[in-house]
């Protein structure tokens, strides 16, 4: 499993030679301008996916012999997973997706996708935000290969995170209203959020990458089959 940090994206990212790149929000993003997310920004999470994904494959990778490209899966959370989508759509060495809580994006809402994709979310949809609705809906109805449509009760937009497991020892409850803290980690206990994903995650992959029976019929009660 390889894990991406985006520069500019992560609190802060580290290159080899030393350099650190911060944190900057996105353009637009304080005045609630999405605009520039489901463009610019979703544009250059699909590059890293596939860039990495291509230097994985690379037979002069130095861990290359430990791997098989012909079974690789994307996964992303929030605006990576619309990445995640958008990705398979670009690549077709991706063997299977899953958009954890993400808003799809991009022209995958109109092409689709004919291999395994899975749609994990964590937080219920919003009648304020009909947009958001109907973009999962749209990217439901163009996924021609397996698919699964998965809905966690008590989840929160941030479950999936590390905050999940972090946000009890760094006292978020505490300097977070409550009504954000609600959002970002819902009801669950800490780090509940966290097993459930990786059941969900683990379970999908593991039945497209490689071929295990029992998905999505082994997974947590808090987790309902909506598609």
């Amino acid at each position: 499993m390889a894990a991406l940090d985006h520069p500019s994206d992560a609190i802060g990212v580290e290159f080899p030679d030393g350099r650190i790149v911060p944190y900057r929000e996105p353009d637009g993003l304080a005045d609630g301008d999405t605009g520039d997310l489901s463009g610019r920004y979703l544009d250059v999470r699909v590059a890293d996916l596939r860039f990495a994904r291509a230097r994985l494959s690379d037979p002069g990778f130095w861990w290359h012999a430990h791997l098989d490209p012909s079974r690789t899966g994307v996964a992303g959370h929030s605006l990576g997973g619309a990445a995640a989508a958008e990705a398979m759509r670009l690549d077709p060495g991706f063997t299977a997706g899953v958009n954890l809580d993400g808003i799809p994006y991009g022209d995958v809402l109109r092409t689709g996708l004919e291999r395994p994709f899975l749609l994990c979310q964590f937080t219920p949809d919003d009648p304020e935000f009909p947009e958001e609705t109907r973009s999962w809906a749209r990217l439901w109805s163009v996924l021609r290969g397996p698919r699964h449509h998965l809905l966690v009760s008590g989840g929160g937009h941030a479950s999936p995170t590390d905050l999940d497991v972090l946000a009890g020892p760094l006292g978020y409850r505490e300097f977070t209203e409550a009504e954000d803290y609600a959002f970002a980690l819902g009801s669950l206990p800490g780090g509940r959020g966290t097993e459930i994903t990786r059941a969900c995650v683990g379970g999908f992959f593991e039945e497209h990458l490689l071929g295990a029976d029992g998905f999505p019929h082994t997974l947590p009660p808090e987790v309902a089959v909506v598609g």
